[in-house]
Parts: structure tokens; C-alpha cells; sequence
């Protein structure tokens, strides 16, 4: 045990002490970071897609892009009505831009106060209903429109905002003021104010409404470079979806059309609505969509609503398993070419003169082991150290760690127990046969012809994880966990369910013994091959190893 113990440090002391060792340790994490930094920097950096409309229906475009240059009404209650400050932020003394006298009665108050308190789903309904007052269609509507007439999602906001039946005829006429001082700004008054998520992307270009523009036109501009796409909205049957055409070179990247698709199908849904004669209120009830409060059940077995922080948690195996995943494959391929390396170099006769075979190879294993927990706790001391620091840094992601709720899921003993002991246990199985193909095999070239059946068996539990993760307690998850190469990953990707404590027992101790008699017929192989050189031995001689008494080391073939 104590040569075991002597092959173990020094396996590890020989990775950890070199200066590789900690710059890839410490380049891996922030090579992370600095991959999803870039992608985020990318991804603003995005080339703006310049388009233009053909309309040859003399009005679709137009309401389109009224449409998609609504006012978000979110802006205006965070710059108006939502701050302690009465002025607006940074908008100069432009007196139309002074605070709205409508935002102090008594509805917008209410939906001040309901902003500021709301979740995200429900801030996008309050901002929805700023945008559906200056639509052009509700232009002929004005203060005195009839109570019962009142468009159903504005009533429903109202009666959600705990104003009373009787009252929302004064609190229609308030949210009526709304839109007359929206009207009553200028197109520069308005900058600031207007939702900008659409035209960080997207950049409409009007055509020249005095100069007719031709098809061929526009396609030598997108051929030039000048514009990225055009739509031609041909004459549209309200009955038919199909309105125009998209012209693009780019045929990958269907964000575009998608987002102008939307807001043409916002527009035709009303105009279909007007057209049939439906109310505002019975339409906005026909769309309605059913949904349901989602609940579970807590620690207690008492039911709960179910939040963000409870779907992060469930999804959380996901990632553990990633983690299980790189980390046993890491270890193990070192394993393999530190293996193969010190045969070549025929470091491993000098080892041997020393320790046994099996004392070899079992310090071998268990130093680099070693090596990977300690790579795992650099990983895990870094993840919590910019999990602290995050909103420090970014303020902006305090909110997103907050619902994620990341201390607790990596604090979780279910999964940091489990991923420990499916790190132990598969580090150990799949280590046994990489370094046992690692002892018949002369170059790494022919380690990776013969590790290939190994891998094969990583990747099928790996990717079959992801879906598990879904249904950790379904028919498939709970077969799969009961095979031992697949049960490390599988039975990590369940932990969210969690599995059955039976579940648990009989696939860890099947585990464990699978474990066990891999790595006693590993070190059977390994004491013969370790000193075997020339040409690697055939599938028939190997199993004559196995079948060798363990006292009995038949002859290594030169």
C-alpha cells in the first residue's frame, strides 16, 4: 500500500508541479469566460440588416412599421413615473418632455405602482397596452367611447389594477390622455422613448415615395452591398397568409423575416378582426390563450407555484453532466498517453523493478485522480468566486443570478454527493480500460484504434443525458441507469428527479462491482502488457490473460 501510495504522489506531483499544469488549469476557466464575453460582444456587434418594403398594396407597409415603432410604455413609467425624480433622465429641457400631467391621476399611479412591483410577463402586458392605444386604427376612438366597447385587454389591465366596473370609464379617459400626449410630440421628442430592440437589429430604409423603385433595382443594391434584404408585399387576401416575398443573399439567417413576419401578422389579425366586425373585447377574448399556474411540491410535500429558481435547479444535472463528462474523459486520455508514454520511453521496466504491476497501476489511477479533483475544486473555487463577484462587476446580472439561484443549486448535497461519487466511480471504470489499452498498445496511434469502443461508451450515456434530464424517472432513464458504463451519467442526469433511493442502492452497488472486476481484469492485462513490445497482441491472447490464475504471469512476447 505504501508503493501504491508512493507511485500515486508522484503521478501527481510530476502533473502538478510543472508550469503547464496550473496555466491550463487557469487559462480553462477564463478561456470560458472570455468565449461567452465574446459571443455577447459579437452578437452586439452584429452587423445591422438594412432592409427596405416594395409595397404594392399602398398600405400594409406603412402600418407595419407603425407597428413596430410603438412606444414602449416601460421606458416612459421608468423615466416618468416609476423614478423619484419628476424630470426625465438625460433628456434635455425640451418642455414637451417635462413629467405628463396625465401620469398623476389616479390610474396611472396604479399602473406605476403595479410596474414597478410586476414580474417580467406581466411589465410586458402593461407596456402592450401603451402600444395598442396608437395604433392607427383606434384614431376614430376617443374618451367617450363606450364603456362596453372598451377594448378587452385595456379592461382586463384595469380590472387587474383593482379599478372598480364603475370606474373604468374615468380610468379609460385617463389612459385616453396617454395617447393625445404622445400625439402631441414630435418625431425628436420621441427618440428615447420609443422601444429600441427592433432597430438595433433591423434598420428600415424608406424607398423614394417620388421615384418608383423596380426589383431589379433593389437586387443590385443587395448585390452591391448597400442593403441586406427587401420584402414586396403584393396585393393581400386577407383569407390567404402568404402576402409578399423575402429577397436576401443571406439564406441561413431567418431573423429578419420572422420579426417582420410577426408584425405583419399583428396588423392583418386586426384588419381581419374590423373586417368581420368583431368588437375589440370579443376578439381580444377569441385569441385569449389557455394556460395554466404551474405547481409542485416542496421539501414538505406541500404544493407550491413553481418558479424560475425550481426550473434551473431540475435543469441543473444538465450541466453536471457536461462537467462528469469532460472531466472523466480528460483524466482518463491523460491517463492513456502518460501510459503509452512512459512504456515507449521504457520508463515503466525501471518503475517495475520497484513496485508490481498491479501496485503500478493502481497508483497510476489513483494519482491521477487525484489530479482531477483537484482541477474540479480549482473549478468549483473559480465558479463560486464569480458567482459572488458577477453583480459587482455587472449589475446588470445580479437579477439573472438571483432567479437562477446558482449558491444553492451548487450547495446542493444531492448533486455535489452524486457527482463525486459518479466521478470516483467512473474515472475508476473507464480509467481501467484506457489503461489497459494503454499497456498493449506501442504508440498513441494505436491506443486510439482500440480506445474507440471506450469512447462509444462515453457518448452514448452523455448524449442520451439531455434528454433524461426531461423525464429522470421515466421508463428509458431508469434502463439505462441500470447498465454500469452508463448508470455515472445517467443516474447524474437524474438527480434533479430525484430518482428513488432504491434506484440509487441497487444501480451504485451494481456500479461498484462492475468497477471492481474491470479494474481486476485491467490489472491482469496490464501486468503482461505493460512489458510486451513489438506487435500488439490479438483478442485471443488477451483473453488467455484474463483466464490466467492471478499468481500465474504467462510470458510477455518480445
Amino acid at each position: 500500500m505504501t508503493k501504491t501510495w508512493l507511485v500515486a504522489r508522484r503521478e501527481f506531483v510530476e502533473n502538478a508541479r510543472t508550469k503547464g499544469f496550473w496555466i491550463s488549469i487557469i487559462l480553462g476557466p477564463l478561456l470560458i469566460l472570455g468565449s461567452i464575453g465574446l459571443m455577447v460582444f459579437l452578437q452586439t456587434k452584429k452587423d445591422v440588416r438594412n432592409f427596405t418594403v416594395l409595397d404594392r398594396t399602398g398600405w400594409l407597409a406603412e402600418a407595419i412599421e407603425a407597428d413596430f415603432k410603438a412606444p414602449d410604455l416601460g421606458k416612459i413609467l421608468a423615466t416618468f413615473a416609476g423614478e423619484e425624480s419628476s424630470e426625465p433622465a438625460k433628456q434635455g429641457e425640451n418642455e414637451a418632455l417635462q413629467r405628463p400631467a396625465f401620469l398623476d391621476a389616479p390610474t396611472w399611479k396604479q399602473i406605476a405602482k403595479a410596474y414597478k412591483e410586476a414580474k417580467p410577463k406581466q411589465r410586458d402586458q402593461l407596456e402592450s397596452v401603451g402600444a395598442m392605444l396608437l395604433r392607427p386604427e383606434l384614431a376614430k376612438i376617443g374618451r367617450d367611447f363606450p364603456m362596453d366597447q372598451i377594448p378587452g385587454m385595456a379592461k382586463g389591465m384595469l380590472k387587474g389594477l383593482n379599478v372598480k366596473e364603475g370606474d373604468i370609464k374615468r380610468a379609460w379617459s385617463d389612459l385616453w390622455s396617454f395617447r393625445e400626449w404622445w400625439q402631441g410630440l414630435s418625431q425628436e421628442d420621441r427618440k428615447g422613448l420609443t422601444r429600441r430592440g427592433w432597430d438595433s437589429r433591423f434598420a428600415y430604409l424608406p424607398l423614394q415615395e417620388d421615384k418608383p423603385v423596380s426589383e431589379k433595382e433593389l437586387d443590385k443594391r443587395i448585390k452591391k452591398g448597400d442593403l441586406y434584404a427587401y420584402f414586396v408585399l403584393d396585393d393581400v387576401q386577407l383569407s390567404e397568409p402568404r402576402i409578399g416575398r423575402y429577397v436576401s443573399k443571406n439564406v441561413t439567417d431567418k431573423a429578419l423575416p420572422r420579426w417582420y413576419a410577426g408584425r405583419a401578422t399583428e396588423v392583418l389579425r386586426r384588419k381581419r378582426i374590423e373586417k368581420l366586425g368583431i368588437g375589440e373585447g370579443a376578439a381580444q377574448q377569441i385569441l385569449m390563450r389557455a394556460s395554466f399556474t404551474d405547481k409542485t411540491f416542496d421539501a414538505s410535500g406541500k404544493q407550491k407555484t413553481v418558479g424560475f429558481s425550481d426550473i434551473a435547479e431540475k435543469g441543473a444535472p444538465v450541466a453536471f453532466v457536461i462537467i462528469l463528462f469532460m472531466s472523466i474523459l480528460m483524466i482518463s486520455q491523460m491517463l492513456l498517453t502518460n501510459t503509452i508514454e512512459e512504456k515507449s520511453n521504457r520508463i515503466i521496466e525501471v518503475l517495475l523493478s520497484s513496485v508490481s504491476p498491479l501496485q503500478l497501476m493502481t497508483g497510476k489511477i489513483v494519482g491521477l485522480a487525484l489530479t482531477g479533483i483537484a482541477i474540479l475544486g480549482f473549478y468549483a473555487v473559480f465558479a463560486f468566486a464569480v458567482i459572488s463577484l458577477a453583480p459587482t462587476v455587472l449589475p446588470q446580472s445580479a437579477e439573472i443570478l438571483l432567479k437562477l439561484n446558482l449558491q444553492a443549486i451548487l450547495a446542493n448535497p444531492r448533486y455535489i454527493g452524486s457527482f463525486f461519487l459518479y466521478f470516483l466511480t467512473g474515472y475508476v471504470f473507464f480509467a481501467s480500460l484506457l489503461v489497459a489499452i494503454g499497456s498493449v498498445s506501442n504508440s498513441l496511434k494505436d491506443a486510439q484504434n482500440l480506445a474507440q469502443p471506450v469512447m462509444v461508451l462515453l457518448m452514448v450515456p452523455y448524449v442520451a443525458s439531455f434528454m433524461i434530464v426531461s423525464d429522470p424517472n421515466g421508463t428509458i432513464a431508469r434502463v439505462l441507469s441500470y447498465i454500469p458504463p452508463f448508470t455515472p451519467f445517467i443516474m447524474m442526469g437524474r438527480a434533479g428527479g430525484p430518482p428513488p433511493m432504491i434506484d440509487y442502492v441497487i444501480t451504485t452497488v451494481m456500479l461498484l462491482i462492475t468497477t471492481v472486476l474491470c479494474f481486476y481484469a485491467a490489472a491482469k492485462i496490464f501486468r503482461v502488457g505493460i512489458l510486451m513490445t513489438g506487435k500488439p497482441p490479438k483478442v485471443r491472447e488477451i483473453l488467455r490473460w484474463l483466464r490466467a490464475p492471478v499468481g500465474q504471469v504467462p510470458q510477455a512476447r518480445e
